[in-house]
């Protein structure tokens, strides 16, 4: 099945430019062929949830001269989907990128991106490889020097130990994480394919590791004199995994406590089973958490640093000709409602911070809803090169620029079960969110009311419920893999 314009625009007008259904095409580049291309730079953390930037004043000073967005969310709150969804501007429908493909590769991780893509009206696209259709392919095909450091995606790996995987097309320049995921020490990184292990000394910290590499790739001496636009997609590991600050950053505390009004939650009886299956957390598992959340802010002080010393490394007019994009792939439950990883759909997991800065760009708070999906066609709409093929997303750049409000009404929130949390298809909107999960269950929250997701009112207001219901269903299709509910649309 594919996920249908004509229906979900004929039967929900207020979804036509609904996030994640690709209910409206892009406009056309609006950057004259005759203009400069702006460079770009992506900041990609992993795993930092919202409000999380107290210890970062490089970021925090972006914000200051660019727009925040304070309402960003992921569709997908996986690591390899979210990534394929920033680098594609498309769902996990149509990236068929729906894990991270730890447990099954059919459904997640580097080869699901590369053999699962589909095209709106659900054929394969290029013989289901997605790399074909990403933004570097678009600004390499339009003159831009493109350089990856970080983490591509998961499971990017061949069964050649000695071997490294071939880059993708449409990046110049390549240094990533090589095998599962990435890490803090003792990883393996294709740098030009030329394979280079590191180890536990100070020294091998992968984000300074991968820091040093992108400044590197900055001083190219075409990019240092303006000559060449460039495209820098920087991902470090960080705050990710077990979180192992760097060796400056061991004792760096947590300004803020990391919970919130949904941690440890008491009454869970009008939750899905996975929540009322979940246990209160007991004091060992919060003094856990506790150590893990100030290793989290050591790990973030680093990448802020990094932030600071890519901008150092431009020439003034370099820097005054490039757009700075900062967000995370997902968030990540810190206690709420029990709750201790990610994937699942409540606010902890799905809200990140984004934060763009660059010429033209308006300076303050956009309060409109954005998410990982509009990445792509922003990128594609600053730069005016020619879009590698239709989005689900849509673009910022006429927010950015204060000529018009976000069109969306409602981002789609989709997930195929991955370790704990169950297959889901929802649709959050600026008031509601609504979540179907595989097996029949259903949510339904106020967020004006209940912003902290505490009491379910799916039975309560059912006319809400059914309605949005049926504008999730028209949305998400196709349904994730293993779906089977009693829900009909």
């Amino acid at each position: 099945m594919r996920r249908s314009r004509s229906v979900l625009a004929g039967l929900f007008a207020v979804l036509t430019s609904c996030t994640g259904g690709g209910t409206t095409a892009t406009p056309p580049p609006t950057t004259p062929a005759t203009t400069p291309r702006p460079n770009v730079i992506v900041i990609l953390t992993d795993d930092q949830t919202m409000d999380t930037l107290q210890l970062m004043p490089n970021v925090r000073a972006l914000a200051r001269r660019g727009m925040t967005f304070d309402n960003a969310f992921i569709s997908n709150p996986l690591c390899c989907p979210s990534r394929a969804a920033i680098l594609t501007g498309l769902t996990s429908g149509h990236t068929g990128v729906w894990t991270n493909g730890d447990h099954d590769r059919r459904w997640g991780g580097w080869p699901s991106f590369r053999h699962n893509a589909l095209n709106e009206d659900g054929s394969s696209f290029d013989e289901g490889n997605n790399e074909a259709r990403t933004v570097a392919v678009a600004l390499s095909d339009a003159g831009y020097r493109t350089g990856l450091y970080g983490k591509y995606l998961n499971h990017y790996e061949v069964p050649e130990e000695d071997v490294a995987p071939p880059i993708p097309p449409g990046w110049t320049n390549w240094f990533s994480f090589v095998g599962k995921n990435g890490s803090y020490y003792d990883y393996t990184i294709s740098d030009q394919t030329q394979l280079e292990r590191y180890g536990s000394a100070p020294r091998d910290y992968s984000t300074d590791v991968l820091g040093r590499a992108a400044t590197r790739f900055l001083q190219s001496p075409d990019i240092q004199d303006g000559s060449r636009p460039f495209f820098l997609y920087f991902a470090p590991y960080a705050p990710h995994g077990n979180m192992v600050p760097g060796p400056r950053d061991r004792d760096v505390r947590a300004p803020i406590p990391f919970t919130s009004p949904a941690f440890n939650e008491r009454d869970v009886s009008d939750k899905p089973p996975v929540v009322r299956n979940a246990r209160q957390l007991g004091a060992h598992q919060v003094l856990r958490l506790t150590k893990a959340w100030n290793r989290v802010y050591g790990t973030l002080v680093d990448v802020d640093r990094w932030v600071g010393r890519v901008q150092r490394a431009l020439p003034a007019p370099v820097l005054a000709d490039t757009d700075i994009i900062f967000l995370s792939d997902n968030g990540n439950e810190w206690g709420d409602h029990r709750l201790t990883f990610k994937g699942y759909p409540y606010e902890r997991s799905i809200a990140v911070p984004l934060i763009i800065a660059g010429p033209g760009v308006d300076h303050g708070v956009n309060h409109g809803l954005a998410s990982n999906l509009d990445i792509a066609p922003t990128i594609v709409d600053l730069t005016g090169v020619v879009p590698p093929g239709s989005f689900d997303g849509t673009s910022l750049a006429p927010a950015l620029a204060g000529t018009g409000p976000i069109p969306t009404k409602g981002i789609l929130l989709e997930h195929l079960s991955m370790r704990l949390a169950p297959s889901y298809c929802g649709l959050r909107t600026a008031r509601w969110k609504y979540i179907a999960y595989r097996g029949g269950a259903e949510e339904l929250y106020d967020l004006r009311r209940d912003p902290s997701e505490l009491r379910n009112i799916a039975d309560a207001r059912r006319a809400i419920r059914d309605r949005m219901r049926a504008r999730t269903f028209a949305a998400c299709d196709p349904l994730p893999p293993d779906w089977s509910t009693s829900i009909t649309p």
